[in-house]
């Protein structure tokens, strides 16, 4: 949310630049989408970084839990004389 925050900002400061630069039209919009993505690339390393390692740490944390959920469920079945073979 924080990282989309700082994005629509960065652009939203951009347009207001270039309105004031007497930019307008179509190109007012492309020209700021272009420069806000340009600016965020550089400026929003450290936020784009951590929003990063947010994502792979639940990505990671998702995954050990289906593995041991998956491990659980086959120990019970072992435990229970319940293994099924395909």
């Amino acid at each position: 949310m924080r990282y989309t925050l700082l994005r629509m900002m960065v652009f939203f400061g951009t347009l207001c630049v270039l309105y004031l630069a007497q930019l307008r039209g179509i190109w007012l919009v492309v020209v700021s989408l272009l420069g806000s993505m340009l600016i965020s690339f550089f400026v929003l390393r450290r936020p784009r970084e951590e929003l990063s390692r947010t994502i792979a740490a639940k990505v990671d944390a998702r995954a050990e839990r289906a593995v041991a959920r998956g491990t659980d469920e086959q120990a019970e079945d072992e435990a229970d004389g319940e293994t099924f073979r395909a």
